[in-house]
């Protein structure tokens, strides 16, 4: 139901569509490693398997946010824009 109000308002456009297509591979290679993993790992282990993916996806969930705001300040990411420092 929420699919058909969101599309019926237009809020689901072709480029979203485009982008939930272009993930689908993912979803479902995602879902399949789970299932293959499912009962075979112990607790411990899952918790060190989750914490490292999130180590590895806060970064890179970050950084592209990092260059944007570095490129909108007129710097790099090395170097503080002009009346940062005081």
């Amino acid at each position: 139901m929420t699919l058909a109000v969101l599309g019926g308002t237009g809020r689901i456009t072709g480029e979203v569509a485009g982008w939930f297509l272009l993930g689908l591979p993912a979803i479902a290679a995602g879902t399949l490693l789970g299932w293959t993993l499912y009962g075979k790992l112990d607790e411990a282990r899952f918790r060190t398997v989750v914490l490292l993916l999130l180590l590895a996806s806060g970064p890179l969930l970050l950084f592209p946010n990092v260059l944007q705001l570095a490129r909108r300040m007129g710097g790099s990411p090395a170097v503080a824009a002009p009346g940062c420092l005081g």
